[in-house]
Order: structure tokens, then sequence, then C-alpha cells
């Protein structure tokens, strides 16, 4: 066989070539190895200087590989059409997904070999399924890395994650999603600004950084618009913001709103520092990106309602329990304050009554730097304390620089800015207010049109929702104070009946004193002197006359044994002490006897504390077989209580030991009356009367 001429050994070795660059094509080889290898081949099969060039989208030309051509060496840029290469022969471009992506060049130095240009142009070929391989794969790797950063997403919305947590999430997301050099996620503030809540490869917009929403800056143009915005070239950006991409050497940007329930929540924005704009498709991708961080904001947001809603319902059912117990009004409105400052996420609270005159009292307070709890404020004209009593309505105040009074001035010395006040109404007529304070100023009037129509007072509760869960707590309010009011009514119908079976008492012990006891002492002395006067001699009428002065002297002892049990004159004279220390005297029973009362409490607690300790201690005496008894009472600002107790058989029944009409007694003295009686172990009679409550 005759040797190859060096025609055939050419085309051999082009085809080995060719044979070479598709093994690295199809082994998915780097594509910078790829370039070089391509390269080298060339120079070598064309004995050229060779070089591989990548045109880019803003004009210039980037040499990704070069070899024997010092003029343009590999990472060197170029105006494309000042590179000489380009018209150089052989030349053969590089096309990917049907568009010019480079060029692949030679300088040989022998221009008459043949074939080269068709052999070029297989190698480009073959260079154009590296790119496309090397983008295709690029690209699905990062739809996985997208994907998979999503699913992460989805996975912390679903498991209730914080908002910092989900943002930071987000912000990988978009990383993975779109190839910027940096990511800021922002949320939008009521005062007008910015707040930075995740960032990624942005030092110059650390988390917490706020950011002016000026009407000509980018936040503004997103806001506005309420779609994405692209800025090539961020020099046209001007103030704080404009500064610090410069900073940052950013110098094109893609921002897209973050939308939620149909109103701006937020953005986030992606920034590039190559020389070259953002792609086109990243307007679509922060887009749907964004809608992705609007979902999560929406569940993290109906999560928190529900969860503020739980609590809510928890703070009106523990109030309620305190009105069912039978609080006292003070008990219940300290109660209400403090649940509505903890659902209302720890703001001030201060509840006030109306008083005649134009002036409210204090009642309870909660955290309240003003309204200390028993002060008295003027109402004011055009105050929010007149514009609640006036519309018996919710009323907000927006911004307390602008309020004027003396109200207005303490309230901004404290430091606050804004107010919602909420009527408690009790039987038709408006009783007061409950009054959440804000350290924030909140302005009315939207900051763009058609969207700041009602922002978040705080980060987390909105005006309509402090509103909304004041008025659960004013309903509730009216309603305990509308039935603190009823039941200090029935107290007062019940201690007036008391005292008025008492004086009726009093008035049969004076009348049975004064009146029959005194008609029977003059008719003894009557008698006796009548039997002075009969004869020695007549016996059996001294006799007769002896035995009715008996029967007399004995009906007198029973009529003043009647009148100390219809009503004591020692306890009408002399107070409990005194009268106790009698029932002690006649006890046949050893009576431990400890008062401590230094004021005598009103009548009718009185006369109740007397009457249960004489039944409790002539139940002792008749059915405990008891050695000693004690006797206790004592008395503080608020209570009388007095408790008797004997370490007799015990066993007492309280229904039948005639102790339940003197319970009766005292439940109508708002008061606790328990029996406490084991078996063998003696029995404990008490009872607490409130003083505050006669």
């Amino acid at each position: 066989m005759a040797p190859p001429t060096d025609t055939e050994a050419g085309l051999q070795e082009q085809n080995a070539v060719l044979r070479r660059v598709m093994r690295l094509v199809a082994r998915h080889t780097e594509l910078e190895m790829l370039f070089d290898e391509v390269v080298s081949e060339v120079a070598r099969i064309l004995d050229a200087s060779a070089c591989l060039l990548r045109e880019d989208p803003d004009g210039w030309t980037t040499v990704l590989a070069s070899v024997g051509d010092p003029e343009y060496p590999k990472g060197s840029r170029w105006p494309s059409d000042g590179v000489s290469l380009l018209g150089s022969s052989p030349a053969s471009p590089v096309v990917v997904d049907g568009v010019r992506w480079g060029v692949l060049c030679a300088r040989p130095r022998d221009t008459s070999q043949p074939d080269a240009e068709a052999w070029l142009q297989d190698i480009a070929e073959l260079v154009s399924m590296g790119v496309a391989g090397a983008s295709s794969r690029a690209a699905l790797r990062r739809l996985a890395g997208e994907q998979a950063a999503l699913r992460h997403v989805a996975t912390l919305v679903a498991e209730g994650s914080s908002l910092s947590d989900l943002f930071a999430a987000v912000a990988r997301a978009v990383a993975q999603a779109i190839e910027a050099d940096a990511i800021s996620v922002e949320r939008i503030d009521a005062d007008r600004s910015t707040t930075v809540i995740a960032s990624l490869d942005a030092p110059r917009f650390p988390i917490g950084s706020r950011w002016p929403l000026d009407e000509s800056g980018l936040h503004a143009s997103v806001v506005t618009s309420g779609r994405p915005v692209r800025v090539d070239d961020v020099s046209v950006l001007s103030g704080p913001m404009g500064a610090a991409l410069h900073e940052s050497a950013i110098r094109s940007l893609v921002a897209a709103p973050i939308v939620v329930s149909g109103a701006p929540w937020g953005l986030m924005w992606v920034g590039g520092k190559r020389a070259e704009p953002l792609a086109a498709a990243t307007e679509t991708r922060l887009r749907d990106l964004a809608e992705f961080a609007a979902l999560a904001v929406a569940n993290a947001d109906s999560r928190s309602r529900l969860r503020r809603l739980a609590d809510s319902e928890a703070s009106l059912r523990r109030v309620a329990t305190l009105a069912a117990e039978g609080a006292t009004p003070a008990e219940l409105l300290s109660a209400v304050a403090d649940e509505a400052a903890r659902i209302l996420d720890g703001s001030t609270v201060a509840i006030v009554q109306y008083e005649e005159g134009d002036s409210f009292r204090v009642v309870a307070a909660h955290n309240d730097p003003v309204f200390e709890v028993g002060s008295s404020w003027p109402v004011e004209e055009a105050s929010l304390a007149a514009a609640v009593r006036e519309t018996r309505a919710p009323v907000r105040i927006h911004d307390f620089s602008e309020e004027r009074g003396t109200v207005a001035e303490a309230v901004r010395a404290a430091g606050l800015g804004s107010a919602i006040g909420a009527p408690i109404v009790v039987d038709a007529d408006v009783w007061g207010m409950i009054v959440v304070g804000l350290r924030e100023r909140r302005g009315a009037l939207p900051l763009f049109t058609g969207w700041y129509t009602s922002r978040m007072l705080s980060s987390s509760v909105s005006v309509q929702e402090i509103e909304s869960r004041l008025a659960s707590f004013t309903e509730l309010a009216g309603t305990a104070i509308s039935r603190a009011h009823a039941q200090s009514e029935l107290i007062a119908s019940r201690v007036r009946i008391v005292e008025a079976g008492d004086e009726a008492r009093r008035r049969i012990e004076r009348d049975l004193h004064d009146g029959t006891q005194q008609r029977l002492v003059a008719l003894v002395l009557h008698l006796q002197r009548l039997r002075a006067e009969v004869p020695a001699e007549e016996g059996l009428v001294h006799g007769a006359l002896e035995q009715v002065e008996r029967e007399l002297k004995a009906v007198i002892e029973e009529v003043r044994e009647l009148s100390r049990g219809v009503h004591p004159a020692q306890l009408h004279e002399g107070g409990l002490r005194a009268a106790l220390r009698a029932l002690a005297r006649r006890s046949p029973i050893p009576v431990d006897l400890s008062i401590d009362v230094a004021e005598r409490p009103p009548a009718s607690v009185e006369t109740a504390i007397y009457y249960v300790v004489s039944e409790a201690l002539a139940n002792a005496i008749k059915h405990s077989r008891a050695s000693v008894v004690s006797v206790t009472v004592a008395r503080d600002v608020d209570v009388v209580r007095a408790t008797v107790a004997d370490d007799g058989v015990g066993g007492a029944d309280e229904a039948g030991s005639g102790l339940t009409g003197l319970s009766d007694r005292v439940d109508a003295l708002a008061g606790r009356f328990s029996v406490v009686s084991p078996l063998g172990a003696g029995t404990t009679v008490s009872v607490e009367l409130p003083v505050a409550a006669q």
C-alpha cells in the first residue's frame, strides 16, 4: 500500500482532531478547557495563530482563548468593530440556539491548505454544541437549585417560620434563579421608608437598614407602577440609594414589588456589576419570585391573625371568667387593661370614666406613662375624649404633634405619637373609653394615591384590627360595669332589707325593755306593796301573793332573755367586744376570745358577726361536747373576719344547725360563710364580710 500523500495525511489529522473535540464535548468538558484545546488544535493543524472570541451584548468582544497572537491575549476585551481578527480568513461563527454567540478565527501562515474553512466550520459547530450543552446544563442546575430553594421556602411557610427566616430563604431562591451580584428584599414601612429584611452579597444594604421612599427614586417607581422596574444604568439614580449602589459597584438592577392583598407590602431588587445589563428575562423571573414571596407573607399574616384571634378570645374568656366569679369593678377593669395591652403588642392602655363637669378619671391602666390610675383630666374641646363621647364610636388621633391642650402636651412629653379611643357604653350612656397609645405617628393621608389607604400602625397590628379588638373589650367592659352596678344595687337593696329588719328588732328590744319589762317590774313592786299591807295572820293570802311575785319575776327574766335574743342592747351600745364578752361569760364551755376591731364596722356587718358567733357558740354548747371554744374576730381595711372553732365531735350539719338563716344574711351582705366539721375533728364556722360593700 502506498503511503498517504501530504493532503491525505492532513485530512486524517483534521478528522482525528474533530473526533477528539467531539469526545470532549460528549464528556461535558469544562468550557474553558474545551476552548483552550480547540484553539490549540486549530493553531497546530493550520499552522496559524488562533483565537476564540465571544461577542458580548454591550458591543464588545471578549477573547476566550488565544494561541500565537500576542496582540489578542486571553481575557482581553475589545470593541467589536476594532478587532481585525473578525475579518480574518478562515473564520467561522459560533451559533448557539440560532443566535451568533462568537467566532473561531485563524491566521494560517500557509493560506493554500485545502478545506481549511470547511474543517474550521466543523470545529466551530462542535464548539457551538459544547456551549449550548454547557448552557443547558447550567440552566438545569439553576432550575434544580431554584426549585430546591423554592421547596425550602414552601416548607418554611408550611412550618410557620418567622418572616426573617422566610425572606432569607427567598433571597437564596432569587440567587439560584437569577444571575445577579447583589440581592435585597425590603419591607415598605408606614413612615415613607423601607427596611431591608433580607440581603445577599450587598454589604451596603445590611438587614435592618432603612431607605427613603422618595417620589423620584427606584422604590417610588416600583410602588407607583406596581410592576418590575429595570435600571440599566444606576448612575441616573440619586440620593442615598444611588450613592450606596455606586459604592457597591452595581451598574444595573431590576426591582419588583411584593404585593399582598392588592397593596405593595415590599419589594426585592437584584443588581449586576458587569458592564452588560442584567438578562432580559430578569424582570419576569423576579416578578414570579416576588409573587411567591407575597404568598409567604400572606400565609404568615394569616397564621399571625389566627394566633392573635386565639389570644384575643383567650383574653376575653379570662376577663369573662373574672366577671362570672364576682370580681370587683376595679379588678375587672384592671384585667381588661392588662389583657388589651397584651394582645395589642404591648401598647399602652388606659381605661377612663367620664365625670360631671367635663372631666374624666383614670380607673385602670397598663404601662401608660401619662394616665396614672386615680388621676383626673379635662375633656377639652376637639380632644380624643370629647370626640369619643360625642360620636359614640372609635376615634383616631394620627399625630399628637398637631394636637393642642393639656392632655396632648402630656402625651407628647411621654413620647406617644398616636392613639385610638373606643367608647364604653353602659345602659345606653357613654360611661368612659379605652385608650390605646402608640409611640409611632401615623399620617392619615396616603403617601402614594391608591395604595397607602390603610398602612400598619405597628409591624403586626393594623388600625382596623386594633379597633375591632377594642370593640370586643369595650363591650365586655360595658357589660361588666353594668353587671357590677346591678350587683351593687342588689347588695345595697339586701343591706337595706337586713338593716330594716335589724332596726325592727332593735325597736322590739326597746319596746320589751322600756315598755313590757318596765311594766312588769312596776307590777312586781305594786304586788310587794299589797303583800306588805296584808295582815300576817292571812297566811294563805301571803303565800298566794308570793307565788304570783315569783311568777312575775320569772316572766321578767324571760322577757330579758327574749330582748337579748331579739337584739342585744350591749351590741348597740358597746360594740362587738362588749357583746361577745357577755356571750362568753354566759357560756358553760370555756371560751378563748380574741377581738381585734380597732374601728367599729357598719351596723349591718357588726350585727351579722354577732349573730353568727352567738349561734355557733350555742350549737357548740348543745351538740359539740367540746372542752374549749375559740372565737376570733379581726378587721382590716376591707373586710371583717370571724371564726368560731371547737374541739368537739364534729359532724355538724350546716342545713340543720340553725345557721342557714345566718348564711342567707351573710350572702345578702356580699359575704362568705363556711362550716367545716369533719367527724371527730371539731367544727369551725367562718364568716367574712366586706366593709366597702356596705
